[in-house]
């Protein structure tokens, strides 16, 4: 089901920005002014679990969006880990964009409603991330816009490398990768891999909305019925 906080404002989208600009000082003092103490991995494992978001996937868009970095603005001014919109953040409940862990969760919120809107459908959603769900109705689907295809192939391309699963300066990268929860850093997925893991999570996600709904049909079935689509 589509939640209510999405509004009017996401249609606009981030497309046509510009990478996000860097703040000055290191990313290790960055990371720890911004986080108060709590792992970035941490705030990723939580945020994933309370919007069931894949983790993975999750990483992957704060790494195509800002490198992990709080204090990333971008030329449109987009702010944070996840370059939210100011107005898309305070509609997420977000007080301060720059603080990484509201950052994180407010992105996780979005993404898990864009999940939902789009059926579980990821590059749908991945596709309203950067260019809004209005410009996705408009064309419907994939906007024909070259920084729209090349963001969704660049979250590909790092959930194939496995890029996502370790944060670049953090010093708990290694013990997230230690704990089995994520593919080690440097770690190469082939296409046909990366392709069924996309697969796995649209049909989980169908698979929660089914449940959602109280639907009639038997769970077996109904997820049966997805895999003779031919997706999985």
């Amino acid at each position: 089901m589509i939640n209510n906080v999405q509004s009017s404002n996401y249609a606009s989208g981030k497309s046509g920005s510009a990478k996000a600009g860097r703040a000055n000082g290191s990313f290790d003092s960055t990371l720890q002014s911004a986080m108060n103490g709590k792992s970035m991995d941490k705030i990723f494992s939580e945020a994933a679990e309370k919007y069931s978001v894949p983790e993975k996937l999750l990483r992957a868009v704060a790494k195509a969006e800002s490198d992990y970095n709080p204090k990333a603005v971008s030329s449109c001014g987009a702010v944070g880990v996840m370059q939210l919109m100011p107005e898309t953040a305070r509609s997420l409940g977000v007080s301060d964009p720059y603080d990484a862990e509201q950052n994180i969760n407010g992105g996780a919120k979005y993404l898990s409603n864009l999940l939902n809107k789009y059926d579980g459908d990821i590059e749908l959603a991945l596709a309203a991330y950067n260019a809004g769900p209005g410009n996705v109705a408009k064309y419907g689907g994939v906007p024909p816009f070259e920084e729209t295809t090349n963001y969704i192939g660049r979250i590909k391309s790092i959930l194939r490398e496995g890029s996502a699963s370790g944060l670049e300066n953090a010093k708990t990268a290694e013990n997230a990768r230690g704990s089995g929860k994520t593919a080690a850093a440097g770690e190469e997925l082939s296409d046909a891999e990366i392709k069924k893991y996309l697969a796995y999570i649209q049909l989980s996600m169908l698979n929660r909305l089914h449940e959602s709904l109280n639907s009639d049909y038997d769970n077996e079935d109904f997820i049966a019925g997805i895999r003779r689509t031919g997706n999985v």
